[in-house]
């Protein structure tokens, strides 16, 4: 038992201890599902079911039971709680876009301001094209200084967007010839 108790995560220990003496004190099978950190490090999330295995006078004898690696599920369970919460942002973003209705401006403000917080990016922006030239028309956080800002459509990872019809990806602003390195440098921009 102390083998197994040092390799639970410290956090899990009072929950295990107490479905622990629970089981010890009515019989009922011991369930729980905690952390462990093996010899290498890691974290790993077990599911552990055990049942007390009784003598011939009924006295305690022994635990039974079984572990299982229950990481996988607990990593797809998280990751569905952080797409449920973008996807609930969204929603927010499109209630809010509703609610300014048909005021263009008003509109593309809060599409800035919500694709900034839904990223955890420091600014975002919405450009506009305007002939040959695309336009920042809409801002928030560190982009609101090129707020009126006109580039060459042939010379932003913007105007490519325009230009191809498909989406664009930056991972690195400062080493991406698509990108008009002087704006990200001056914005602190590292990828678009």
């Amino acid at each position: 038992p102390d083998l197994w108790m040092e390799r639970m995560h410290v956090e899990d220990r009072p929950a295990v201890r107490g479905a622990l003496r629970r089981s010890r004190t009515t019989g009922a099978p011991f369930r729980s599902e905690y952390r462990a950190v093996p010899r290498d490090g890691r974290t790993v999330w077990l599911r552990d079911h055990a049942v007390l295995v009784l003598d011939e006078t009924g006295g305690r004898k022994y635990w039974q039971g079984v572990l299982l690696d229950v990481t996988e599920r607990r990593r797809a369970e998280e990751a569905l709680r952080r797409h449920a919460g973008r996807l609930a942002a969204v929603i927010a973003a499109q209630i809010e876009v509703a609610a300014v209705e048909l005021d263009p401006q008003r509109v593309m403000d809060v599409v800035a301001g919500r694709a900034q917080a839904l990223v955890g990016a420091d600014g975002a922006a919405v450009e506009l094209v305007d002939g040959a030239e695309v336009v920042y028309r809409a801002a928030s956080g560190t982009a609101t200084v090129y707020l009126g800002r006109r580039r060459s459509i042939d010379e932003t990872l913007s105007g490519m967007c325009v230009r191809t019809g498909e989406a664009q990806i930056s991972g690195d602003s400062e080493t991406d010839p698509r990108v008009d390195a002087e704006t990200v440098r001056r914005s602190g921009a590292r990828s678009s």
